[in-house]
C-alpha cells in the first residue's frame, strides 16, 4: 500500500505488472511497493474485465489480503490500460507532465 491521498488534491496512481517484476505501485511517480515478485500469468483464453469502484461483492478480501470497504468519493480522470509494463521513467512522465 502507498500513502494516504490528501483531500481535494489530484493524485496520480499507477500499478504495473510483468512476469519478471510482478506488481508495482506508484503514487505521483514514486514507487511505493512491489507486492508479488516474479510470477507467470495466463488469461486461460477467457475475457479479462477491469472494474472500477467494485467492492468485491461485499467480501472485502482478495488473493493478496484485505481491501478497505467503503464508497469512493472522488473523480477518476484519464484511466488507461497498457498491453505492457511501463518503465518507472514512463510512469514518472505520466504523473509529472
Amino acid at each position: 500500500t502507498g500513502p494516504v491521498a490528501a483531500w481535494n488534491t489530484w493524485t496520480h496512481v499507477a500499478a504495473t505488472y510483468s512476469p519478471s517484476n510482478g506488481m508495482r505501485l506508484y503514487v505521483n511517480g514514486f514507487q511505493f511497493g512491489s507486492g508479488t515478485g516474479a510470477f507467470d500469468f495466463s488469461t486461460g483464453n477467457t475475457f479479462m474485465y477491469v472494474t472500477l469502484g467494485n467492492s468485491l461483492s461485499g467480501t472485502g478480501a482478495c488473493w493478496g489480503g484485505s481491501i478497505q470497504m467503503g464508497q469512493y468519493f472522488g473523480f477518476v480522470d484519464e484511466f488507461r490500460v497498457y498491453a505492457r509494463e511501463l518503465t518507472s521513467f514512463e510512469v514518472w512522465d505520466l504523473a509529472n507532465p
